[in-house]
């Protein structure tokens, strides 16, 4: 074969053959696809997000349940061991004051009560059981005396009772009124000499008798060691829980979340949804403004898309929020 016959021949194979048909809907079905691949990522993307989201709150709110079920359980012991130490301090302090608001009728002076306060109380829990104390003094002296003729020195509890006189909420404080009364009308009366003393006064002495044991004293101190190590494990628990509370919270609504929704939405709307049905109606449209309002569709839904990353990646550097939390322990 010779060199020209060669090149003619390979001319021939080679030569392009007739040119491929013009489609004119290349633009919008390429701008659906484009906008339906990124549709596809992003929303993948923000569905793993909010997949890792709610685990991490599950775990948060799992933790939550724990500690709360141990506060629960430190709260009760505290609230067991704060009942033991204000049940022991009412005691004591009834012990050191009883007689003289008796003695002076439900008013005792300022300076006799005022710096009576038992270890692990306070001046607000004694200031509450000394006006409980004087208004149950009063109604004791207005109930015996009510029921007491002019004449009578005293008479027994279980005449008192048919009078009408309570003697069993009290019996302590009942006897020493009557003690008192009987006492003074001993003294006012002409005859005190011929009248016998029924009932010896009673002497209350220290906290401690000389030979008592102190084991009582002892477990006071425990108690209020006790009481005051739950109230503090109690108290950081309800801090820490807080700081869980406040992680977890912002987990259940995450920012943006509403936007990127939007966004993608609006985006696989006016980026596939629009250009389909435009192929729909007509499937070959060739119009100037049909293809200006396709691109100009498309752009306004990827510049949501790129607004809703612009505010994710804004977000991601934000810096938390400090948990600012008042912790009051728990009263009772």
């Amino acid at each position: 074969m010779q060199w020209s016959e060669y090149l003619a021949e390979s001319l021939r194979t080679h030569a392009p053959g007739p040119s491929a048909p013009y489609d004119p809907g290349w633009l919008y079905s390429t701008g659906a696809q484009s906008a339906a691949v990124l549709v596809a990522i992003i929303g993948g993307l923000l569905v793993s997000r909010l997949v890792a989201l709610a685990v991490e709150r599950q775990g948060l709110l799992r933790r939550i349940e724990e500690m709360e079920s141990q506060s629960n359980f430190i709260e009760a012991n505290f609230v067991t061991y704060q009942v033991r130490v204000r049940e022991r301090c009412h005691a004591l302090w009834r012990k050191w004051l009883i007689e003289s608001y008796v003695l002076h009728r439900g008013d005792p002076p300022p300076n006799e009560v005022e710096d009576k306060v038992p270890r692990g109380s306070s001046m607000t829990e004694t200031s509450q059981w000394g006006s409980e104390l004087s208004e149950r003094v009063k109604r004791t002296f207005q109930a015996v005396e009510s029921v007491l003729t002019p004449t009578e020195i005293w008479i027994p509890p279980e005449e008192l009772a048919s009078r009408g006189v309570d003697i069993e909420s009290d019996p302590d404080l009942l006897e020493r009124v009557t003690t008192t009364i009987r006492n003074n009308r001993r003294i006012a009366s002409p005859m005190r000499g011929l009248i016998p003393s029924v009932f010896p006064t009673t002497s209350l002495g220290p906290i401690i008798a000389a030979g008592h044991s102190d084991v009582p004293t002892q477990r006071h101190d425990e108690n209020i060691a006790r009481r005051e190590r739950y109230e503090s494990e109690f108290s950081q628990l309800r801090a820490q829980l807080a700081i869980l509370h406040h992680q977890a919270d912002p987990l259940a609504t995450p920012p943006n979340v509403a936007f990127g929704t939007f966004a993608l939405i609006a985006f696989a709307a006016l980026g596939v949804g629009f250009p389909l049905l435009l192929l729909a109606i007509n499937p070959v449209p060739t119009a100037v403004g049909i293809r200006t309002a396709v691109v100009c569709a498309f752009a306004v839904g990827l510049g949501l898309v790129l607004r809703f990353i612009v505010e994710q990646w804004r977000s991601l550097g934000q810096t938390p929020e400090p948990v600012a939390s008042s912790l009051t322990s728990s009263d009772s």
